[in-house]
């Protein structure tokens, strides 16, 4: 899983790389600045549910350019958060 959400962060990166306007470019930033997070999280925690959520923030920041040019980025984070939801929670409680 960590090494589909370098993926999708690196398909992110390739997309800010590109000259855009500013406000696309914010929320390009944003969303792979958010897919690191739920990487990191996940990586350093083993915290699915903290990386869903930072997924699903990115998701929406990419779902607010309306731009068809990203929607195959939309597909790979929705498969992200669909294979880290079906990680069973952790008890950290218990732990």
């Amino acid at each position: 899983l960590g090494e589909r959400a370098r993926l999708v962060e690196d398909a992110v990166a390739r997309l800010a790389d590109r000259r855009l306007s500013g406000t696309v470019q914010l929320r390009l930033n944003e969303a792979e600045f958010l897919l690191r997070m739920g990487a990191e999280r996940l990586k350093l925690f083993d915290d699915a549910t903290g990386a869903v959520q930072a997924f699903r923030l990115a998701d929406a920041e990419l779902a607010a350019l309306d731009d068809p040019q990203f929607a195959g980025v939309r597909q790979a984070v929705s498969a992200e958060i669909a294979a880290l939801a079906a990680v069973p929670a952790v008890d950290t409680a218990a732990t």
